[in-house]
């Protein structure tokens, strides 16, 4: 049995010692239904089932503090409703063994014979077996059930009862947790139960799988159901039955059904959204009907055509081998200017943040393009370059300064405590730039983009009308004016809203698809903590430090020995965080040096994770592996935590993901700044235990006010008061 199962097992044991539940459910109430039904049952095989199932589960608890065996019982109850057979009841008892105890599905086929073990076994999760996310391994677990399936169908009839009775007892989990069950069950369980034929299970299983993702949206229809309902569908069938006797049709039988909870939410989400659409289309129409009303107002073709007319123009143009070749030649001129200001200048944006030289010789620049009317710019181009690239031109000087002013504010934006952390754990510029930089810029560029979009087709086609190009929209509509032919005006006006926002769609598309994409972390160049068991030293020479001519710490010599962790416990204020930060090279002492040591990991005063993305993620980044992440992270935090975003954890999960990745670093020397603030005494008990474990003989510096517990035994006392015997020595 794997050892996160004995744990969760004795946690289970210890809640329900202390909130003990009465049982919901017996074997003798199983039992009582079994006879009810009055089919013939295996009785033998299924008390021996449950006999089998009760001693193992005997020690363990559901998170509500029932005794575990409730559940296979209510599973089993549900199965005799549906009317299976005695292997699926035995089945249904032992469903969980395999996974949660030391019971082995060999064991099992030769008590119950191969039948009731292939149906235990393609119920059984693949707990042995390690995913490197929580993705994968329910994909593998869909996988081995349909495959079961095809030999069987009760295997998946089986999970279906058993996901339905963890829906029905799912207030007991945590809120991720639900919503996580729920959605999985939307997604994959209620399908295969509608195309199994079983719809009140489909349907409860839809109805509680909204009341997790849609608390208010479920109790809202569920009040209105049972204010309404009934009496509602009940008066609707004697009006029915009063009319049909009047027109002479007797003993006519009228059956209702109430419609499900989430069958009502859906209709209403469809509705909702066929009205935004209406609502949309109706929007359209107005403005159609002002143009309509204007043109007959004016009643001059040569200044305003109906749209009827815009469109027939539209058509006719669309017949022309030329139209395409104009809408084509405008768009990838347009285009090209674009995307050569959109690259130049995230890239000299990109040069402007390193070096500050290139941001000052750029700045002129950028004043001259803002300032300067495009006219002016196209009138120049037009004389210097000619007509044809003079659309690529201005689109290129409309673009370039928007994008570079925004991409390097972007820049500046982003965490300084973040990019202190990269330093320390010598982060890959991919890294750095994907999980630090990419954030910051995200709302500049968005921005950036969006606006840029709008000009450069508004730009590039007034320069084309001025240049007059061949092959271009701008070049027709100079002559649409010259012949003023009215309708091919609004034809080639409504080309270039379509073509604009085609092209703002796409380009929108690709940027958010930049935003979303997560790609891997390498590892980080930092020396391996297991590449050697050698135990290093770090020196520290007459080391000082001061501020505004006051000297923080100074003379410190001390040498720092691997092994168990040193305490500098003195109170907040005295230097130990400023220590810290001279040691690893965050600033630069006025005096001395740090020898023997050449790789430090830290955990700084505050988390410093990236709050958008996975605690998994953000320790992949100092470990090159996502897989190794996700074990590392189990030792402090539960298994529903490690896929959510950091913003949604609480304090004291967040502290604990940046103690493991201050651990987890490789690094020769580890500086642990207040690692247990925000824990409570039992997660500073396993926190310190962590560390301890995971030492391996390297230098463990330990900044704190708050021991990992009371009682500390004298093994692990060493350089408790280290930092206040240095500073005593200095006065």
């Amino acid at each position: 049995m794997p050892e996160e199962v004995k744990k969760n097992a004795a946690e289970q044991a210890a809640q329900a010692q202390k909130q003990p539940v009465p049982m919901p459910t017996t074997y003798e109430a199983l039992r009582h239904d079994l006879i009810a039904s009055g089919r013939a049952y295996d009785f033998d095989m299924i008390d021996r089932a449950y006999q089998l199932a009760s001693a193992a589960h005997a020690t363990q608890f559901r998170r509500s503090g029932e005794p575990y065996i409730c559940h296979p019982i209510s599973v089993a109850q549900l199965l005799v409703e549906l009317g299976m057979d005695s292997e699926s009841v035995a089945a249904a008892l032992m469903h969980d063994v395999a996974e949660d105890t030391p019971v082995t599905i060999d064991e099992i086929r030769q008590k119950f014979g191969s039948e009731v073990a292939l149906l235990v076994d393609g119920v059984t999760k693949l707990t042995q077996i390690k995913f490197s996310n929580v993705e994968d391994r329910k994909a593998e677990n869909l996988r081995k059930m349909l495959l079961a399936m095809s030999q069987d169908v009760r295997v998946m009839i089986i999970k279906l009862c058993d996901r339905l009775h963890n829906m029905r007892t799912g207030d007991a989990w945590p809120e991720q947790k639900r919503r996580d069950k729920a959605l999985e069950t939307m997604e994959v369980y209620a399908p295969i139960a509608h195309r199994l034929g079983i719809s009140n299970i489909k349907e409860e299983l839809e109805d509680r799988s909204l009341q997790y993702l849609d608390p208010v949206g479920y109790n809202m229809i569920r009040s209105l159901l049972n204010k309404h309902g009934d009496d509602f569908l009940n008066d609707i069938c004697a009006t029915i039955q009063e009319h049909l006797e009047q027109n002479g049709i007797h003993g006519a039988t009228i059956r209702h059904r109430v419609k499900s909870i989430y069958g009502i939410y859906r209709k209403m989400y469809m509705q909702n959204k066929d009205k935004k659409y209406i609502k949309k289309f109706m929007i359209l129409l107005f403005w159609l009907g002002v143009w309509q009303i204007t043109a007959v107002c004016v009643d001059n073709f040569l200044l305003v055509v109906t749209p009827l007319q815009a469109l027939r123009a539209i058509i006719v143009l669309a017949g022309q081998v030329e139209f395409w070749r104009s809408a084509l030649g405008s768009l990838w001129r347009i285009a090209a200017g674009f995307l050569l200001g959109a690259v130049l200048g995230l890239l000299l944006a990109a040069v402007s943040y390193r070096y500050r030289l290139a941001e000052e010789i750029l700045r002129p620049f950028m004043v001259f393009c803002k300032a300067v009317p495009v006219a002016v710019f196209a009138v120049l181009l037009l004389i210097w370059w000619g007509a044809s690239p003079l659309a690529v031109a201005v689109c290129f000087l409309v673009v370039f300064p928007n994008i570079y002013l925004n991409t390097l504010e972007g820049l500046k934006s982003a965490d300084a405590e973040l990019i202190e952390m990269a330093e320390v754990f010598r982060l890959p510029f991919a890294t750095r730039f994907f999980y630090i930089y990419r954030p910051a810029l995200k709302p500049f560029l968005l921005s950036a983009f969006q606006l840029s979009l709008g000009m450069s087709w508004k730009s590039g086609v007034a320069a084309e009308v001025i240049g007059t190009p061949l092959h271009s929209i701008g070049g027709a509509l100079y002559l649409a004016k010259i012949y003023l032919d009215t309708a091919d005006l609004f034809a080639w006006t409504a080309v270039i809203i379509v073509l604009s926002v085609l092209f703002e769609k796409i380009v929108f598309g690709c940027v958010e698809y930049f935003f979303r994409w997560e790609p891997a972390c390498k590892r980080p160049a930092m020396p391996q903590k297991n590449v050697s068991r050698e135990r290093r030293t770090l020196c520290v020479a007459d080391f000082g430090k001061c501020y505004h001519d006051r000297w923080i710490f100074r003379h410190v010599e001390q040498e720092f020995h691997g092994g168990e962790p040193y305490f500098l416990d003195t109170p907040s204020g005295s230097g130990k965080t400023t220590f810290f930060r001279c040691l690893c090279g965050l600033e630069r002492p006025e005096e001395g040096e740090v020898s023997g040591i050449d790789a430090f990991s830290v955990q700084f005063q505050e988390d410093r994770l990236c709050e958008e993305y996975s605690a998994v993620k953000n320790l992949e980044m100092v470990m090159g592996d996502a897989k190794e992440a996700r074990k590392a992270l189990t030792w402090l935090l539960p298994e529903e935590a490690l896929g959510q975003p950091c913003h949604e954890l609480s304090g004291g999960m967040k502290r604990r993901v940046s103690l493991v990745r201050a651990m987890e670093a490789g690094a020769q020397c580890v500086l642990l700044d207040e690692p247990f603030t925000g824990l409570d005494e039992e997660n500073r008990e396993k926190a310190y235990e962590y560390i301890r474990t995971h030492a391996n003989g390297r230098i463990i510096m330990i900044a704190t006010h708050i021991r990992p517990w009371e009682n500390m035994p004298e093994d692990v006392q060493k350089g408790e008061g280290l930092w206040k015997r240095i500073r005593e020595t200095q006065e």
